[in-house]
């Protein structure tokens, strides 16, 4: 293979491997003309989280089940998705290297590596802005429900759920750092 193909390769590669950690198209199974627009990260916020919510109020799910059931779910995402930014964050570094040299004004390398940054962002983003409402929803998947009084159980359940609405609006942000880098490495392969 030449470099051409690497190059290819590699634009394949950081567009679509950031447009599936933010964004994908879904079909419905029951109308094939609907539509709607998640991702890997964004269908956690729009779907994941608010199915939990719906458990607890529709059927009298434990708030500490809840917490149990986002950690399980969280602790998926965070073994899968920093692998794939990381590689897609590689193919967009790739081609701001290999195209610092097409042409003095070209704003190839620029666009490329802004599309690596973007999509890294989800990291940064997750330790500094979400890493507290985490670690408080990660304690309360040990605690138990049952030696609460009932006061203190309201009071968790209402801690979990704003916790969880909490969670819900940062990662449905976080999604858009990948989806950013989408964009932009569609912008540079097709300028």
């Amino acid at each position: 293979m030449d470099s051409f193909d690497y190059l290819q390769i590699a634009k394949i590669i950081g567009v679509t491997g950031a447009a599936w950690l933010s964004v994908m198209l879904l079909k419905t199974l029951e109308e094939a003309d609907t539509a709607r627009i998640e991702g890997n990260i964004t269908a956690l916020s729009l779907m994941a989280t608010p199915a939990l919510g719906q458990s607890k109020t529709d059927d009298n799910t434990p708030s500490t089940t809840l917490a149990k059931q986002w950690s399980y779910i969280y602790n998926r995402g965070k073994v899968q998705n920093p692998p794939v930014a990381a590689i897609t964050a590689g193919s967009f570094f790739y081609l701001a290297w290999s195209t610092r040299t097409t042409t003095p004004q070209s704003q190839l390398p620029l666009l490329y590596g802004s599309a690596a940054a973007a999509t890294l962002g989800i990291v940064p983003f997750t330790l500094l802005l979400m890493a507290s409402t985490n670690s408080k929803l990660i304690r309360h998947t040990a605690a138990s429900s049952k030696e609460l009084n009932p006061g203190a159980q309201q009071s968790k359940d209402e801690e979990i759920l704003r916790l969880l609405g909490t969670w819900t609006t940062l990662n449905a942000v976080r999604g858009l750092f990948p989806l950013v880098g989408a964009v932009i490495g569609l912008v540079a392969i097709l300028g």
